[in-house]
């Protein structure tokens, strides 16, 4: 038997052995990206599914004669929202709703002064103070107008959406932006 032969017959097969741990590596990795996405995917509807749930039993009937205790474990809450939102756990959509439906409870700042003290629960007016996130998240700098965005009627639901999700956007972008 030739030696040039038997060394280029394992050559090959050794050519054709790297072809195959090349492809296998490939799919391992492609099987690595794809599991992460399915890992993420449900981590994130393990916490929506979470915070909904918490809303619905403890929090759904908030309201101006609700207890301190009460408003204090939902500021709490809230604030966990918030770092969720900050860490993208959220999905931006779906964080936008949120802060959409806390609007109707929080105090919205502006240069330290309250804009929509007329629209928010008042034992929020205090409690803020002790939540930086809560604080910072709801702290803007744009102008809206708030007698529509809090506005009742029908006629104008389109400005009322376009003006409501421009200002959740807002506090969207600042709760990503917080420093902790």
């Amino acid at each position: 038997m030739n030696t040039s032969c038997w060394i280029h017959q394992y050559k090959e097969y050794f050519e054709v052995g790297s072809y195959i741990f090349t492809i296998l590596g490939f799919i391992a990795i492609i099987s690595s990206i794809i599991a992460l996405f399915i890992s993420r995917n449900q981590m994130r509807f393990t916490v929506i599914a979470r915070c909904v749930d918490i809303f619905r039993d403890h929090y759904a009937d908030i309201s101006p004669e609700s207890n301190q205790e009460k408003c204090l474990k939902y500021m709490d809450f809230i604030n966990e929202e918030l770092f969720y939102f900050q860490h993208r756990y959220i999905p931006k959509s779906v964080a936008l709703e949120w802060i959409d439906g806390m609007l109707n409870h929080f105090p919205v700042y502006h240069n330290g002064v309250i804009v929509n003290s007329n629209y928010c629960l008042p034992q929020f007016l205090t409690l803020k103070h002790n939540y930086p996130r809560v604080k910072e998240s709801f702290e803007i700098e744009g102008s809206y107008n708030f007698k529509l965005i809090f506005s009742e009627d029908s006629l104008k639901s389109v400005h009322y959406n376009k003006e409501r999700r421009r200002l959740a956007q807002e506090i969207l972008k600042n709760s990503k932006s917080v420093k902790y």
